[in-house]
């Protein structure tokens, strides 16, 4: 973490997604759900302090 600030906070602020020509569509609705969970989530956080 103190050895590499810059990776660190890349690491921290980055998402990496699944995406590959096997994926199936019900691992694309669920990839989806989960960004959106995370969206929301995040909002809530951010506007309301929960």
């Amino acid at each position: 973490e103190n050895d590499f600030p810059t990776a660190f906070k890349n690491f921290r602020t980055s998402l990496s997604l699944p995406i590959y020509p096997g994926l199936t569509d019900r691992e694309v609705e669920r990839v989806i759900e989960a960004v959106k969970d995370i969206g929301s989530n995040y909002y809530q956080r951010r506007n309301y302090g929960a």
